[in-house]
């Protein structure tokens, strides 16, 4: 009965702070997962394909700017780990640039592009769903708390939710008794 008192004075706050919590972790997961690539840094970029695109060759548009191991590589077949796709791989170094490099990838007569920023404080989405089965990917380094914690793959938390979860926790209980919050 005292349960059901309360409810709506601890309600109403509850349901005031989802909204600006849900923009927070909206923000923190497009920008606090990964260290954006430095000048200079080597990058791996993936492009998956259908499985039928194994055997044919896909390769990136040249650039000022970008330097990479090759241009043209050959789609490979890759069957184990998941379903069969085809895959290609390419390591790119470039120089900080005021806006995103467009990598612009092509496969026989298919052409995606995909949005590289070097040097900058943000990156772009590392993962992009083109359709048809093609996506392309920029691995980037994991953010780390402290260069220790890192993000839990196995239950899909992001590194900068689990640095949240060390510091909040503990913190909550601590200033509950310091405050003297019942």
């Amino acid at each position: 009965m005292i349960a059901r008192r309360t409810l709506p004075s601890e309600g109403l706050p509850l349901v005031v702070s989802i909204l600006p919590i849900a923009m927070l972790a909206t923000w923190c997961l497009a920008r606090l997962g990964f260290h954006p690539p430095e000048a200079g840094e080597a990058v791996e970029v993936v492009a998956y394909t259908p499985v039928s695109a194994a055997g044919h060759v896909m390769h990136i548009v040249p650039q000022d700017g970008l330097r990479a191991d090759a241009w043209v590589r050959p789609v490979v077949a890759v069957t184990g780990g998941g379903p069969p796709h085809g895959m290609a791989t390419w390591t790119v170094r470039g120089s900080a640039a005021e806006g995103p490099y467009r990598l612009t990838f092509r496969l026989k007569d298919r052409t995606v592009e995909h949005d590289l920023i070097i040097g900058g404080r943000t990156y772009a989405p590392p993962l992009v769903d083109h359709g048809g089965g093609v996506l392309t990917e920029v691995k980037m380094r994991p953010l780390e708390l402290f260069g220790v914690v890192p993000g839990v793959a196995a239950i899909g938390f992001p590194p900068w939710l689990v640095a949240y979860l060390v510091i909040v926790v503990p913190l909550v209980f601590l200033l509950k008794r310091l405050l003297r919050v019942y």
